[in-house]
């Protein structure tokens, strides 16, 4: 497990969840952007731990598998450095919490990457952040069979 207590460690997690090819969102009730599930990890939890306290608090699912996808650095003050999941796999049924995430919805990775690309400022930036590296690793060619 990974520890959060150096310097260069994750002090927050994202996840994203993907059913059907479509990327769960919902937007945040603090500034209106668009987000996943995701925020600080709390003393003595792993990123694993927080992912999915995370994802249940906020979205009202449990992640069965969480897949690490990338890690977000040297992001702006106002953000920290997060490990972003990749979730294909959970159980309940998507609720938003109301306090800090309203309106569950999915997007398509095509709109995903169109609002990036043409309105950045309706994601929040570690959603975007983790968005642009998912569907950067789904573009990648697969090495070659020898």
């Amino acid at each position: 497990p990974v520890q959060t207590d150096g310097a260069d460690e994750p002090a927050g997690v994202g996840v994203l969840v993907v059913k059907d090819g479509k990327i769960l969102c919902g937007t945040r009730t603090a500034e209106g952007t668009i987000c996943g599930p995701g925020g600080h990890i709390e003393t003595g939890e792993t990123p694993e731990e927080a992912a999915i306290r995370e994802t249940q608090e906020e979205f009202g699912i449990t992640p069965r598998e969480l897949i690490p996808i990338t890690a977000l650095t040297g992001m702006p003050d106002e953000y920290c450095d997060s490990q972003v999941f990749l979730c294909t796999d959970f159980d309940g049924t998507i609720s938003c919490d109301g306090n800090e995430m309203t309106k569950a919805g999915f997007l398509t990775a095509e709109k995903a990457a169109e609002l990036i690309e043409e309105n950045p400022d309706r994601l929040f930036l570690p959603f975007a952040l983790s968005v642009t590296s998912l569907l950067e690793l789904l573009q990648e060619p697969s090495p070659e069979a020898p």
